[in-house]
């Protein structure tokens, strides 16, 4: 919102993520089939399990993987020879294309 910009930081401020560099991001999320396969080469380490957490739960391997950390998060992304995105790529992907 233009009325606040004067409380935002700059990478916030409208007009901001129009200056970023092309990069590419997945479509989705990771699924549990997909993480497991970082686990079981020795990669990844398991997620949490319990309550709210998909790992470990029959019938959900194409289910988001969740209950991971960001040292997980990143092992795995650095396994398929990506990266994390930065917050701001984040936000820009999250938008599609719209301001």
């Amino acid at each position: 919102s233009e009325a606040l910009n004067g409380v935002c930081h700059d990478h916030e401020e409208a007009g901001a993520l129009d200056s970023l560099p092309t990069f590419l991001i997945d479509r989705t999320e990771v699924r549990i089939n997909e993480y497991e396969r970082c686990v079981e080469v020795g990669v990844c380490s398991e997620p949490d399990v319990g309550e709210r957490c998909n790992w470990d739960v029959s019938g959900r391997g194409d289910h988001p993987v969740n209950c991971v950390d960001w040292n997980q998060a990143l092992a795995y992304c650095q396994w398929k020879d990506g990266r994390l995105p930065y917050e701001a790529e984040w936000e820009k992907a999250a938008r599609a294309g719209q301001p």
